[in-house]
């Protein structure tokens, strides 16, 4: 079990060290761009999530801390990969309804949302939804999570284009989060 454990870990750097290391471990410094750091955490849910709330303990730790004031830190993180989400609504905002996320976070398509700390000027301590559909596609059809799958290459490739396209920054930091059980 351990063992198998070990390769799974091998194989993810591997994977994020040959697909990403000009982003993952490339800084550039450019005034212009306000934002100094984005910090991408790619969150599979699994079954310790649906079961005990692993990522959502683990992402509630992220809400609680101060990051946000200076607005040089951004914090986008993908979910997916979970039949169930023990988030709390209250700590969920859309902006597209100004209220919390009818359901909570999908257990049937991949979001991404931006975490924001308790010292943010809007939205403290909430994750606020930029994309309820996943990010396979063009962006005009929905995608549910069973054909964009967290442990598929490409749902990972889409992730970080997405948020390299909609977040310049001067230094991108990437997280995988597996809170799968066996």
């Amino acid at each position: 079990m351990i063992k198998k454990g070990i390769i799974s870990c091998l194989l993810s750097v591997t994977m994020i060290c040959t697909l990403f290391p000009q982003l993952v471990f490339a800084e550039r410094e450019d005034p212009a761009i306000e934002t100094e750091r984005v910090v991408l955490l790619y969150v599979c849910g699994s079954d310790l999530e649906s079961v005990f709330g692993c990522a959502t303990y683990n992402i509630m730790q992220i809400l609680t801390s101060d990051f946000s004031q200076s607005e040089k830190v951004k914090c986008i993180i993908m979910t997916g990969g979970s039949s169930y989400w023990n988030m709390d609504n209250d700590c969920l905002y859309d902006p597209e309804t100004g209220d919390s996320p009818e359901g909570g976070i999908s257990s049937e398509y991949n979001q991404i949302w931006e975490a924001k700390g308790v010292d943010a000027k809007d939205n403290p301590q909430k994750l606020v939804l930029l994309d309820r559909d996943g990010v396979i596609g063009d962006g005009e059809e929905a995608v549910p999570s069973e054909d964009e799958l967290m442990s598929d290459p490409e749902t990972l490739r889409a992730f970080v284009n997405y948020v390299v396209d909609n977040y310049p920054a001067n230094r991108y930091d990437l997280v995988l989060w597996d809170h799968g059980g066996g």
